[in-house]
């Protein structure tokens, strides 16, 4: 799978349809029109109650979708916030603000947390190197190269890029692990030069190297009308390329062969 896993997808959809499934909800009680639950709202005393039922779920959505470190924690006081204004409209003489029940905040909130605490979900969550998706898409590209170490200059040849590094097949004199380097290559007439830490050596049969780029503002606007240019040109590396697989239909339809692609599918550490 190559993009966001859609549990957490549908899950920060929900949180942010709340508002207009609360505002939905209404039309079942027999007493209140949707006239009388909007001028609620917007009634000045209630305006902080708005702001809980109308706002404060579409931004906990947008943190879970976000998918950072600070995502479960931000989502935590955003929810009990809101769990604490339910009860006290749910306690209050006036009943027009019509609160979400506190119980379904509840156990909504337990629901969410224990999904939470999954250790696939959390590792996705903490550790930014497991969140596949958000790393830039790599082009096959054929650039002759020029690498440079503090130890010597090799000639390489650059067989796929992205926006934050590449991959490049190297001669004798290939810097270790960790080295800074500097690339030199070129697209035609367009030369570009970037700094750079050799991440990785591999063997297959001749020496590659992974690169990651330490951009500057130029480099990195440089890189990024490259890549552009290579995507429009069709030359995405195909394994990155978002395919049925990748589809929601795809995903329920494997759900139900197996439960446990309700979780991330994340590598194993070795």
């Amino acid at each position: 799978m190559k993009r966001r896993p859609w549990p957490i997808v549908i899950l920060a959809v929900l949180h942010a349809l709340t508002p207009f499934g609360n505002f939905y909800l209404t039309t079942y009680h027999p007493d209140i029109s949707y006239l009388t639950y909007f001028s609620a709202f917007v009634y000045a005393p209630n305006i902080w109650s708005s702001f809980c039922f109308l706002v404060l779920p579409v931004v906990a959505g947008v943190t879970i979708y976000l998918c950072k470190r600070w995502s479960i924690w931000a989502y935590l006081f955003m929810m009990s916030i809101i769990l604490v204004q339910s009860y006290v409209n749910s306690h209050a003489a006036s009943s027009a603000s019509l609160p979400i029940p506190p119980f379904i905040l509840f156990f909504t909130n337990i629901f969410v947390v224990i999904y939470f605490l999954v250790p696939a979900v959390r590792q996705v969550y903490f550790d930014p190197r497991l969140r596949w998706w958000e790393s830039k898409p790599r082009y096959i590209v054929d650039f002759d190269a020029e690498i440079k170490s503090a130890r010597a200059t090799t000639l390489a040849k650059i067989k796929n890029i992205s926006e934050s590094g590449l991959f490049a097949i190297i001669g004798d004199n290939y810097p270790t692990d960790g080295s800074l380097l500097e690339v030199r290559f070129k697209d035609g007439d367009q030369e570009y030069v970037v700094a750079g830490t050799a991440i990785h050596h591999m063997q297959q049969p001749k020496v590659g190297m992974g690169i990651k780029f330490d951009t500057t503002l130029d480099s990195k606007r440089n890189l990024k009308s490259l890549t552009k240019k290579l995507e429009a040109e069709g030359k995405r590396l195909p394994s990155r390329k978002l395919g049925p697989e990748d589809s929601l239909i795809s995903w329920l339809k494997s759900l139900r062969k197996n439960p446990r692609n309700l979780f991330p599918n994340v590598p194993k550490k070795n």
